[in-house]
């Protein structure tokens, strides 16, 4: 498995992220699912990893990102709110 980390300025924050991917996608495309985390969770939560441990053998590519004011991207949780998420997407 492959592993990138990325980082995004986004306004007032940045958001932090990852891609996981088969080994053998270096020398082709391969389907790529995007994971949303929930209110309380994050890009490293026990569900989205169990899932991605299961599609990333399957050949296909995982994308996960903290949206505001969850896991390591900044912001108040006092301050999140639907819109500061819509921005992030």
């Amino acid at each position: 498995m492959l592993e990138n980390t990325f980082e995004l300025k986004q306004n007032d924050h940045t958001i932090f992220g990852w891609i996981k991917k088969p080994d053998k996608s270096v020398c082709r495309k391969v389907p790529l699912a995007v994971f949303m985390h929930g209110v309380t969770l994050d890009k490293d939560s026990m569900p989205l990893m169990e899932l991605t441990g299961h599609l990333v053998p399957s050949d296909i590519a995982v994308l996960s990102f903290d949206f505001y004011g969850h896991g390591q991207t900044g912001g108040v949780w006092d301050n999140m709110s639907v819109s500061k998420w819509i921005e992030d997407s």
